[in-house]
């Protein structure tokens, strides 16, 4: 999945939890997640490769919305393959030059 965005900001608004801690939790994120995929002209995007196994009891817009989910998860933290993957397409990139 190839997942492109520009000046992300996570805005939480739990309806059960103190004003405080959706704050604490939107600042976490903001400041563990990327904010741009490309991060900069110089650099690759993140292409990830992810799996989402479908339930056949459940409706098509079930399996949609896990891959979106999943998708994302994986762009935004990615896992040691999909970064192995990344940093050789990084290396590749910069060996055009």
């Amino acid at each position: 999945m190839k997942f492109l965005y520009h000046d992300l900001e996570v805005d939480l608004n739990l309806p059960k939890k103190a004003k405080w801690k959706n704050s604490v939790i939107a600042f976490a994120a903001n400041t563990a997640l990327n904010s741009s995929n490309p991060g900069s002209a110089k650099l690759p995007p993140r292409i990830v490769q992810f799996r989402a196994e479908r339930n056949m009891n459940k409706g098509f817009i079930n399996i949609i919305i896990k891959s979106l989910l999943g998708g994302l998860k994986e762009t935004m933290i990615m896992s040691k393959e999909n970064k192995k993957a990344y940093r050789a397409a990084k290396k590749k990139m910069k060996g055009q030059k």
